[in-house]
């Protein structure tokens, strides 16, 4: 569903609904992004991007160059798509480090991923993940430096606890 098709089904008619808009352009991007940022270097051997995702439980990997600088994007999807996981016996999911290992990170990666700059507004990103169908978008500063991530769950938390509050 496009952005048209949302809004056609959605009517801005309620008091409420107009304090959601103001909401989602005031809040920045700085405001809910995550900072603490689990990121791989590109140079980093493949079988690192798996140990990662699993260990933080995570599914977005920004891949950083030199100076913190954002080169790529690796997500759990590249990694099935591009070495699908065996199952064990035990119906555990099992990657061969050794096999991983004979990918390169800068050929799996998604090069110079779509970013936003932590200034900009929560509104203009969900926007841009609907358009994109993007499942994260890393927040950079102006030099290409990674500041922080957000992903749907980033978004889905905030309105968590707004409910709740």
């Amino acid at each position: 569903m496009d952005i048209k098709a949302i809004r056609n089904k959605m009517h801005l008619s309620r008091s409420e609904d107009y304090f959601i808009k103001v909401l989602l352009q005031e809040i920045t991007l700085s405001q809910i992004m995550t900072t603490a940022v689990v990121s791989i270097p590109v140079t980093q051997a493949f079988s690192q991007v798996v140990r990662l995702l699993n260990t933080h439980h995570i599914r977005h990997l920004p891949v950083i160059g030199a100076d913190q600088r954002l080169v790529g994007l690796i997500t759990q999807r590249d990694l099935f798509k591009n070495h699908p996981p065996k199952r064990l016996d035990n119906g555990e999911w099992y990657y061969d480090p050794d096999e991983l290992d004979r990918l390169l990170l800068g050929r799996i990666m998604i090069p110079n991923p779509f970013t936003m700059q932590p200034h900009e507004r929560l509104g203009d990103l969900i926007t841009q993940m609907v358009a994109r169908k993007y499942g994260c978008i890393p927040v950079v500063n102006p030099d290409g430096q990674l500041q922080g991530i957000i992903t749907q769950y980033d978004i889905l938390k905030m309105a968590a606890a707004i409910y709740l509050e």
